[in-house]
């Protein structure tokens, strides 16, 4: 995926995901393929870092495997950190902005006769 494809995907207002990891893991895996960790403080500007735990943020911290690319992350991840209002301990899921909720209910359409009958 290119680059101005993936920034159109993660700002979609529609985006649904289970959890904000989710988004995080795959813009780091999509840096880590293309060998452009150059671009993550711009892909990061699309991570919900207020839906993210303070724990799954941490493990990113640890890990090692992301070789060149690990300052930039590390850095990018300690300041987003210290700009989290209220740090969760639970990762949170990204819902759309626009949701529709139905709610049910029953509808009965009454037919009146001449006389003031009810006919159903």
């Amino acid at each position: 995926m290119a680059f101005p494809d993936l920034v159109r995907y993660l700002s979609h207002q529609g985006l649904k995901t289970t959890s904000e990891e989710v988004v995080l893991e795959g813009v780091i895996q999509w840096c880590q393929h293309n060998h452009k960790f150059d671009l993550f403080p711009k892909l990061s500007d699309h991570v919900h870092f207020d839906r993210l735990s303070i724990g799954s943020l941490c493990e990113v911290l640890k890990d090692d495997k992301l070789g060149d690319g690990h300052k930039v992350v590390k850095d990018i991840i300690l300041e987003k950190m210290q700009h989290m209002s209220q740090p969760l301990t639970v990762s949170k899921p990204r819902l759309p902005s626009h949701m529709l909720i139905a709610m049910p209910y029953r509808f009965v359409w009454h037919i009146w006769g001449p006389k003031g009958q009810k006919k159903l």
